[in-house]
């Protein structure tokens, strides 16, 4: 225990618990809020010795107290398949429940082990970590706020169809771009999708479709759904350092840029671009609410206490159903992640993301691009998609489109989860 933390502790207390100087404590995540029931109570002695350490007689004795054993949600073998499929990648991995917001597996890569800290780091090894570029002590599920890109646009579907601007059959002609408000806002596939529906907007990730959408619903509209989405505040994790992410709106600009919201920003927003930014368990939550039929869980990382109650957000379940199709068709022949991210014998719900990082790269391969200037990949997934258990969300920074980089990925989480074997077929599919 540092001097800084038994200086801010009420009266030597912490969190009801009696601390002193040179007590061990948990220094981070689970072991940190939970050091008071880990720690147990320290016993006593009081005795007399000879000059040699002999005990000659023993006056009190004051038993010590284990600590209470704490169950962590986690589920070991998916983690350890998780943290096997992020080695040698930069990102993260999160798995839940989507029922009650259980963790399954977490992981943020790169990382490091603890328990240099637990017997004393050396310098060098300190030194390393600091220097690193990839910065391994960032819990990146946590604390690294990224655009969701095209995985906003589940979002945004249920945005769309609450609020009455679209039905399961608008369709919106895709011939590449559009122009609006002046400006020309091109799709990722440059010759178009022709005539799409929301089902096959989301399968395909048509961004035209979604330009429209978000030009009729307005960024006051978006911003509502993203916050009762849980995005753009904290998920109240039992973990310490979280971010809360931006949802951005007209209020936001005005406070934090000191000038109006410009309406070509929201169509940017609506395909998860922008100032738009959350972190991987952000989107986890998000997902998980499609996934449930419209309840916000809680993630949580231990077992041994009732999580708390999900809270039912105001949304028709049926206006879910029309998005959990959508992202089951992103699996099935057409859909962006149909040949990277099929699992045979499982019939899932996913979608993809891809984060442009620099301009002017449309057309050049990933692998001919250096690594810090390639695209970021995300994909958002539940499964089974009749009846959902586990929602599995893939951030790989600079991993190219999320089609390639994050829902092979997902695919063989889900094969380790269900016991399955995974189709490994090329993808061919570049998409958002």
């Amino acid at each position: 225990m540092s001097e800084e933390e038994l200086a801010a502790a009420d009266a030597g207390t912490l969190n009801g618990t009696r601390y002193r100087a040179g007590d061990l404590i948990g220094k981070k995540g689970v072991e940190r809020i939970y050091d008071p029931a880990l720690r147990g109570d320290d016993g006593e002695r009081a005795v007399v010795v000879d000059s040699r350490g002999r005990l000659i007689q023993e006056f009190t004795r004051v038993e010590s107290a284990p600590g209470r054993p704490i169950h962590l949600t986690l589920d070991l073998d998916l983690q350890q398949e998780a943290e096997r499929l992020m080695r040698d990648k930069v990102g993260a991995i999160v798995a839940l429940d989507p029922r009650d917001g259980a963790i399954l597996a977490m992981v943020s890569s790169p990382s490091y082990d603890p328990n240099m800290f637990a017997r004393g780091i050396r310098p060098a090894e300190w030194q390393a970590l600091l220097e690193d570029e990839n910065d391994p002590l960032q819990n990146r599920v946590i604390q690294n706020a990224f655009s969701p890109g095209s995985t906003f646009k589940a979002v945004m579907a249920t945005a769309g169809l609450a609020e009455g601007v679209i039905t399961p059959s608008s369709r919106v002609h895709c011939g590449g771009s559009v122009t609006l408000y002046g400006n020309r806002f091109r799709c990722w596939r440059p010759g178009g999708h022709g005539s799409v529906d929301l089902k096959r907007a989301i399968a395909q990730s048509c961004n035209v479709y979604f330009y429209q959408l978000g030009k009729s619903l307005g960024i006051e509209r978006i911003a509502k759904w993203a916050r009762m989405f849980g995005l753009g505040r904290p998920t109240g994790i039992e973990l310490g350092g979280e971010r809360a992410g931006v949802v951005p709106d007209e209020a936001w600009s005005a406070r934090v840029r000191n000038h109006p919201w410009y309406p070509g920003e929201t169509i940017s927003v609506a395909i998860g671009q922008g100032a738009l930014n959350v972190t991987p368990l952000q989107m986890a939550r998000a997902t998980a609410v499609v996934a449930n039929g419209g309840k916000l869980v809680t993630p949580h990382l231990v077992r041994d206490r009732e999580p708390p109650p999900a809270e039912p957000l105001d949304v028709d379940p049926q206006i879910l159903a029309h998005v959990r199709a959508g992202m089951g068709a992103v699996l099935e022949p057409g859909g962006t992640a149909h040949w990277s991210g099929r699992v045979d014998g499982l019939a899932y719900g996913g979608k993809t993301g891809t984060v442009q990082v620099v301009g002017g790269l449309i057309g050049v391969r990933p692998e001919n691009q250096d690594w810090a200037v390639r695209n970021h990949a995300w994909f958002i997934s539940f499964a089974p998609l009749d009846d959902p258990q586990i929602v599995v969300v893939v951030f790989n920074e600079h991993g190219g489109a999320g089609s390639t980089g994050a829902a092979p990925i997902a695919a063989e989480l889900y094969r380790s989860w269900f016991g399955l074997e995974v189709e490994r077929t090329a993808a061919v599919s570049t998409a958002g």
